[in-house]
């Protein structure tokens, strides 16, 4: 073994600054995720009000993104980074960093849902029953749901049999795998963002002509009805910018250092916090946070979506 592989070996665990401070940060935000997310579910799950479309949707988020900051962060990136080398076999976490990234791409699939939800609450509210009902949301999240569960057996029996596994790397702080393409997801990614874009301003136009209406704001079921959907929005506008910020570092802000500290940055410490802040938003945004509420909208009077 040359003397540059063995430098990298060495400081590629806890005595290296950069993997000190990464497991440090994964640890703390994984705590937090945890915190928010499990919180969102314990309250929504307590709720003794019939639980909405949007609230389910909520809920499945939130199992996603504790899902991920088990899987991936606390059984994989955080030990590997403070050690060096992996507890786990390379199928294991293989399979693991595969199904964290998969309930990653359910909630992006899903804010797109979401958007479209906001969209025919506003334009077609006489068929968001039939549309965005409860029964609606099951069916179109089970298919997301069998969608992921099929494309994770199909590239695990893939990936070992062709022995080429999704790993993370001690040295750069970032998962690594092979045969994966970037410009294929990057032209994903762009397509769902620019669907969830137009119906997003879709709903903000619809929401401002209300909103600039006199005969609404005087009427105050009209007004709180309107109230509701502006908290609505401003919570999906919000969540659909994670994913945003997150393809913005991983795929552009990367570049600007060869660092691997700032590539843990900028590839895993921001996906990870994308779970966690979507955790943050949403408990945020629930009604029984009365204080929060009240401080954005100014009264108590904004109901469930």
């Amino acid at each position: 073994m040359n003397s540059t592989l063995s430098r990298i070996i060495i400081l590629s665990d806890y005595r290296s600054w950069p993997n000190c401070c990464a497991a440090l940060m994964m640890t703390l935000n994984c705590f937090l995720g945890l915190f928010f997310n499990g919180g969102l579910i314990y309250i929504l799950a307590t709720d003794k009000h019939p639980k909405t479309s949007f609230n389910t949707m909520c809920i499945m988020r939130a199992f996603n993104n504790i899902i991920v900051l088990i899987a991936a962060f606390m059984m994989v990136y955080v030990p590997k980074s403070l050690l060096g080398f992996g507890i786990l076999p390379l199928e294991l976490e293989s399979f693991l960093i595969c199904i964290s990234l998969n309930c990653y791409l359910f909630n992006e699939f899903q804010s797109i849902y979401v958007s479209i939800n906001r969209f025919i609450a506003l334009y077609f509210s006489n068929y968001y029953n039939l549309l965005c009902g409860n029964w609606a949301t099951f069916i179109v999240n089970f298919i997301i749901f069998i969608e992921r569960v099929v494309h994770i057996t199909l590239e695990t029996i893939s990936r070992i049999s062709e022995e080429k596994f999704i790993s993370f790397s001690p040295d750069l702080l970032t998962f690594t795998a092979l045969e994966v393409s970037a410009e294929g997801m990057i032209w994903k990614t762009l397509l769902m963002f620019l669907v969830a874009f137009i119906a997003n301003f879709c709903t903000f136009v619809k929401l401002t002509l209300f909103y600039l209406n006199a005969d609404c704001r005087n009427d105050v079921e009209k007004w709180k009805l309107v109230r509701k959907n502006m908290r609505l929005f401003s919570q999906t506008i919000l969540q659909d910018a994670l994913f945003f910020i997150d393809n913005l570092f991983t795929y552009h802000m990367g570049e600007m250092s060869n660092h691997r500290f700032w590539l843990f940055i900028c590839a895993t410490f921001i996906w990870q916090s994308v779970h966690v802040m979507d955790g943050f938003i949403m408990i945020m945004f629930n009604d029984r946070l009365s204080v929060l509420k009240s401080f954005i909208f100014g009264g108590s009077d904004v109901s469930s979506g």
